[in-house]
């Protein structure tokens, strides 16, 4: 790796996306319980579907794919979110188009590359998947905040996988 290129050669692609991939995981089924039981404290009872943690490790894998592409880590971005997205959810690489497409559907179409509006939709989504009672829109305005944490979580996760500390560090001042 050049000093002035970012680029992770494919060769080490094999170690750094299966780690990067376990990581996102431990950090999804850790974010879990902390929502639930701040939700608990407000009245709110999401459950936590088979859906709603997919739902979750996309939110993640869609953070990963913007880190990846705005700093230029890869050279081929879907080949390696293919491996991330292996590590995360057990299941084929096919299947991650697939998700992709049906999760596109649930962005607006009036402002596709707009983060705050793809996490609004993405916690309206969640609300419906985690709740059967009206509670619906006060958990979907928690799942906004909450949600936040994981894109940051995924995005410091990502360039910390990439070997890029200061990435890293940029992500942590741009939130404080």
């Amino acid at each position: 790796m050049g000093l002035f290129s970012r680029k992770i050669p494919r060769r080490k692609w094999i170690d750094i996306a299966p780690a990067l991939g376990m990581t996102l995981k431990a950090a999804g089924n850790d974010w879990y319980p902390t929502f639930r039981a701040h939700t608990a404290a407000n009245g709110l009872t999401p459950t936590l579907t088979d859906p709603a943690r997919h739902y979750i490790a996309m939110l993640q894998l869609s953070s990963v794919a913007a880190t990846i592409v705005e700093n230029g880590y890869v050279s081929d971005p879907t080949f390696f979110l293919e491996l991330v997205y292996i590590a995360m959810t057990g299941r084929p690489p096919a299947q991650m188009h697939v998700d992709v497409e049906k999760y596109q559907t649930v962005r607006p179409r009036q402002t596709p590359d707009d983060p705050r509006a793809s996490l609004i939709a993405w916690a309206t989504v969640m609300a419906s998947e985690s709740s059967t009672s009206t509670d619906k829109a006060e958990l979907a305005a928690e799942l906004v905040s909450y949600g936040a944490l994981l894109v940051v979580q995924a995005k410091i996760s990502a360039c910390v996988a990439c070997g890029d500390q200061r990435g890293a560090e940029r992500v942590r001042r741009a939130v404080r």
